[in-house]
């Protein structure tokens, strides 16, 4: 801050922030051009500005220096003209639109250019678009390009719901990288005998053939083929699959994991058996309370619970929703909190809801009780992804005594990490101040991905 003996020389000029959006596929001052083939006749182009490309992609740089140094015009040809229009938006504007259609050429693009601010932008648009459906997809993407929060968000899918990813055509069509890593995770949700069937599921997709023999399994999955841990089926899951792929085993392979699987002996422990996924598998992440709570003294004047009490929220960051902890029930007795003396059954439900249908997928349901003087911790078996771009709510429903109450004042918004923001919905709030949330839910509980 300037002492008040002084005047500051310094003033905003609002011109030169609209450049690079005045220039944007502008002939004007136009120095270079892009050139892509056209069914109708002459080439379509784009015209460019060599300072723009050169400043932010050092590749360009080189190349106006070197090899198209006497040159106006290039003709691109592993890119369509809309590609490379969306591509481009990284080198003039202050904001960018990406889309489904063509996000994953202009990864291509991004890493061929090295435009490191429009790979993270891709990256983080990806996370908006990847399901169980096409996870696979954007998995692929992140091996290619080495996108290690990519790579660790399609993961975390892939573990938290294995049987729907496999199910996917996503899955069927990815590539061998793909399928390699899945095989390589220490932990999926499902059993290893549905990891085979997928594995050569995948297989049959890749070929085009339904009868598999050894060669054929090892062509396409290679050394993959020795990440599926048969060892850590059941005797009668194992079977089953002999039974179906007799052709991929030898008798001596065959004894070898019967062996294995009827002793379970100590060489299969130093195997490192894949783990059914659960909330110890994600433990490595870091935890996150997300606290409401304004002050921990109660409000003079109590919030009178519902017979359905909802969280509403939304997030600018992926997150693993791990649980959540709700406030101690009471009864308001003579503008007083009295205890509550019995035990209240609770149905829990938590659902995606999207802002576009506004149509609610439950998530997670499950019944808890809530104990007379217990701050009540719901700790989730499987976490759940929650995704920017969707609104979650956690709805409790319960028949609560005459006047029962909490007293906590909430916030509307938690940040943490400087980059995380929390923002709830919808909530009851005080008469006098419309920023003062009140609510029984007081903090949630999240790994950060």
């Amino acid at each position: 801050m300037l002492p008040s003996n002084q005047v500051s020389n310094y003033y905003e000029i609002k011109g030169i922030q609209t450049i690079g959006e005045e220039l944007y596929l502008n002939e004007k001052r136009a120095d270079f051009y892009f050139e892509f083939e056209s069914a109708d006749g002459p080439c379509d182009r784009i015209a460019t500005h060599k300072i723009f490309l050169g400043t932010i992609s050092d590749v360009f740089d080189a190349m106006f220096k070197e090899s198209w140094k006497e040159k106006t015009s290039v003709q691109i040809v592993d890119a369509s003209m809309a590609e490379f229009k969306e591509f481009l938006q990284f080198f003039y504007l202050s904001r960018a639109q990406l889309t489904k259609e063509n996000v994953a050429k202009v990864m291509y693009l991004a890493d061929k250019y090295n435009v490191q601010e429009c790979l993270r932008m891709c990256e983080e648009f990806m996370t908006l678009l990847l399901s169980t459906d096409n996870v696979c997809w954007g998995y692929d993407l992140a091996i290619l390009y080495n996108q290690a929060f990519l790579k660790k968000y399609c993961v975390i899918i892939i573990a938290l719901d294995t049987k729907a990813v496999f199910s996917s055509d996503s899955f069927l069509e990815c590539s061998k990288d793909v399928v390699s890593n899945i095989l390589q995770m220490n932990a999926l949700s499902c059993s290893e005998a549905e990891v085979f069937e997928a594995c050569m599921g995948w297989v049959k997709s890749a070929c085009q053939q339904d009868e598999l023999t050894k060669e054929i399994v090892k062509k396409y999955l290679g050394d993959a083929f020795d990440n599926i841990q048969f060892a850590s089926m059941t005797l009668q899951e194992f079977t089953v699959q002999w039974i179906a792929y007799e052709q991929l085993f030898t008798f001596d392979e065959y004894k070898t994991i019967v062996k294995k699987i009827a002793s379970k002996s100590a060489d299969y422990e130093d195997e490192n058996p894949r783990k059914k996924f659960r909330k110890s598998s994600i433990d490595s992440c870091q935890k996150k309370r997300c606290g409401r709570v304004i002050s921990l003294k109660y409000h003079p004047y109590p919030y009178h619970i519902k017979n359905r009490e909802t969280t509403k929220f939304t997030v600018n960051e992926p997150l693993l929703l791990c649980g959540f902890k709700c406030d101690k029930v009471w009864v308001s007795v003579d503008g007083k909190y009295g205890s509550v003396n019995e035990n209240l059954p609770t149905k829990v439900t938590i659902s995606e809801i999207s802002k576009l249908s506004n149509e609610e997928s439950i998530l997670h349901g499950e019944n808890v009780s809530i104990e007379p003087n217990i701050y009540l911790e719901v700790t989730l078996v499987k976490p759940i992804l929650i995704r920017p771009g969707f609104m979650y709510a956690i709805h409790m429903e319960m028949s609560p005594p005459e006047n029962a109450c909490t007293g906590v004042l909430l916030k509307s918004e938690v940040k943490f990490d400087s980059d995380i923001t929390i923002q709830f919905h919808d909530d009851p709030t005080m008469e006098d101040d419309k920023d003062v949330a009140r609510g029984l839910i007081y903090s949630l509980i999240f790994n950060r991905i």
